[in-house]
């Protein structure tokens, strides 16, 4: 220019690009990327290595006759910031058109994260899945377990005489509505222990029964009888019977027993002893003085 600064083909292409009112098409390749659309290029990085091969094949001693003029073909090659700049379309391109400086989508730039990132989605997916499930499997279980707990517990209440689960702490672990009504507690679901069974505690001496150390002392079932007072001051007399039974493994043993109310029994019993020894008396006896007849002196 007039003050002697020399501009190359880069520098005139950025140059007409931003001046210009109108798209600016070029034909040398390396004015491409300069703000410039762009065109039917010619490459002078391409011809000037074809040169270079062809002056190679001269200095091996090649005749330039017999070197047939090379011809570059030229290709289409646009900008993707010029034609953004003049809204140019692309699909208007020429086909097999090369365009340069298209914007990466966030999909090709991070193609690893964005795989990555699915990866680790479906997993924690995956996990939340398996523990719903297993959550899910978990809640029906316990139902069945309760369902099984209160069936038994049903059947147990059904039972006349109490039951008693005792652990061997003398814990009571599970007992029918008979026990519950024998301890005073109507209804209720929880209590102290059934003294019947046990004392609370620890066991009486060793001469007193104890269902729980009788039973897990002998690893068998024990029986014995027991006078017990009842809540309503009325005195009973009760068959017991405990047996070994295995808990939770974290638990240890434990013991279930139940009682039987003998007192009618053991009266009616004491009643017909009394009846035999008095027919005994009056078969051997005379009926008005009392005095031993001749039966018994044949006896």
């Amino acid at each position: 220019d007039a003050a002697g600064r020399v501009f190359d083909h880069e520098r005139i292409a950025e140059l007409l690009a931003r001046s210009s009112a109108a798209p600016v098409f070029v034909v040398h390749g390396e004015r491409l990327g300069r703000g410039v659309v762009g065109g039917v290029l010619l490459g002078g990085y391409e011809h000037g290595r074809e040169t270079g091969r062809l002056a190679l094949r001269v200095l091996r001693g090649e005749e330039p006759d017999a070197i047939p003029v090379a011809r570059a073909a030229a290709r289409p090659e646009f900008d993707w910031e010029g034609l953004r700049r003049w809204n140019v379309d692309p699909r208007a391109l020429p086909e097999g058109a090369r365009v340069i400086n298209v914007p990466e989508s966030f999909y090709r730039k991070y193609r690893s994260l964005v795989w990555g990132t699915v990866a680790l989605v479906l997993g924690l997916v995956a996990i939340v899945v398996t523990l719903s499930l297993n959550i899910v499997r978990r809640r029906r279980a316990e139902a069945a377990v309760l369902e099984e707990q209160r069936f038994l517990q049903s059947v147990l209440d059904r039972l006349p005489d109490p039951v008693v689960v005792l652990d061997a702490g003398h814990g009571i672990r599970l007992r029918n509505e008979a026990a519950r009504r024998l301890a005073g507690e109507d209804g209720a679901a929880a209590g102290p222990p059934v003294s019947l069974f046990h004392e609370p505690g620890e066991c009486p001496s060793a001469g007193e029964p104890c269902a729980v150390r009788d039973a897990l002392a002998a690893d068998a079932a024990v029986a014995y009888e027991r006078r017990q007072l009842l809540p309503g001051g009325d005195a009973r007399t009760f068959s017991v019977s405990a047996a070994p039974l295995p808990l939770l493994e974290a638990e240890g043993r434990g013991v279930v027993a139940s009682a039987h109310d003998v007192t009618e029994l053991k009266r009616a019993n004491l009643e017909l002893l009394d009846k035999e020894r008095r027919l005994d008396h009056l078969a051997h006896h005379d009926s008005l003085t009392g005095l031993p007849n001749r039966l018994l002196f044949h006896d």
